[in-house]
């Protein structure tokens, strides 16, 4: 009998509170999760743990979530690597395109964990 591989999701926020949540949520839903708590740490474990989507806030300490944005869409490993942005900030596509980036989804904090989900489960369709 075959095992069904989990689909696996890094989950990138300073807000220990908030990642710890979002990963139980998502675990509970069947994903695997890995949190980091900011974008250096996210570009670490972002090579060994090679997740199918990341889902990342944008102000964080040491390397902000413009900054992974910009090294995961430069890198030709993670250029298609599903990228949702959970943000406090009033951020929208016309903001992330001024800065030549592209990101998957953009919610907004606070979020609902249905349309958290209902983004995830769309980028990750087979």
């Amino acid at each position: 009998m075959d095992k069904v591989k989990k689909k696996k999701i890094l989950v990138v926020d300073d807000e220990d509170k908030i990642s710890r949540i979002v990963s139980r949520f998502l675990e509970k839903k069947g994903f695997d999760t890995c949190c980091a708590a900011d974008g250096c740490e996210a570009m670490e474990i972002l090579q060994r743990y090679e997740p199918d989507l990341m889902v990342l806030d944008i102000m964080m300490p040491r390397m902000d979530g413009y900054a992974v944005l910009t090294e995961i869409r430069k890198n030709p490993v993670t250029t298609a690597l599903p990228v949702i942005i959970l943000s406090a900030l009033g951020i929208d596509e016309q903001d992330l395109e001024i800065r030549g980036l592209r990101a998957d989804g953009i919610i907004r904090k606070p979020f609902s964990f249905s349309n958290l989900i209902a983004h995830i489960n769309q980028l990750l369709e087979d």
